[in-house]
């Protein structure tokens, strides 16, 4: 990269601690545990922080909506799951 070249920022951070990401997806703290427990939704640990990559929490919402009888509950017209977005 040369110096007239400007770095874009992320418009999200690409992990997530546990309490974080389980607000994200509007789930409680015992479930994403339980979830991180059970190797449902995958976790990195860095220098002993348990995180959750974004990529993840789309991909769990993708297979959740796969699920039989699962439908998605929105006041738009669209029937697709949307991806996760940090506010």
């Amino acid at each position: 990269m040369n110096s007239t070249q400007k770095v874009q920022p992320l418009n999200t951070n690409l992990s997530y601690g546990p309490d974080t990401a389980a607000r994200i997806i509007g789930i409680g703290r015992t479930k994403i545990f339980a979830l991180l427990r059970s190797g449902e939704l995958p976790s990195l640990t860095i220098g002993g922080r348990r995180l959750v990559r974004h990529v993840d929490l789309n991909d769990f919402l993708e297979q959740q909506m796969q699920k039989p009888g699962s439908k998605l509950s929105n006041s738009g017209n669209s029937t697709s799951a949307k991806s996760v977005s940090a506010t």
